[in-house]
């Protein structure tokens, strides 16, 4: 992280600021340092350079926000997502992960299914999200798992 710090001190003409912080935001995040992340990630979408992806930086800044407990703000950008691309089994997921941070569980359940339907979202990565702890005793959550998995 040092060596994109030092790269944003030194551009002076903010060509290549963008990267460096999205990137230092990416090492924060993997760190599970969400709160410095956070920062990073919203200067470099207001500062883009080079390969800007909307889609994966939606994605990836949907999964802080989740962190941070920021649902209505990670609520936004799965439903960006899913305004591009319907089928994405990820967005749904995480659009089922707000509702369960806001124990709206009717509404977290057919985002779930949605999800699971796609059968791309592996069991190993539900079983150990502790995002939806909230919703594991939940009988109709029990028979979605044991419905895809």
């Amino acid at each position: 992280m040092g060596q994109f710090s030092k790269a944003i001190a030194l551009d002076s003409s903010r060509q290549i600021a963008g990267q460096a912080y999205y990137h230092r935001g990416v090492c924060y995040a993997q760190l599970s340092d969400f709160n410095h992340a956070l920062p990073d990630y919203l200067i470099s979408r207001n500062n883009p350079a080079g390969n800007y992806q909307p889609h994966s930086f939606r994605m990836e800044l949907g999964y802080i926000y989740l962190q941070l407990g920021k649902s209505d703000s990670a609520q936004v950008q799965y439903q960006e997502i899913l305004q591009q691309d319907s089928s994405d089994a990820q967005a749904w997921y995480g659009l089922a992960v707000v509702y369960v941070q806001k124990n709206q569980f009717d509404q977290a359940l057919p985002h779930f299914e949605r999800a699971f339907g796609y059968r791309t979202i592996k069991y190993a990565t539900v079983k150990k999200d502790k995002l939806i702890a909230g919703i594991r005793d939940d009988k109709r959550y029990k028979s979605l798992i044991k419905k895809y998995f």
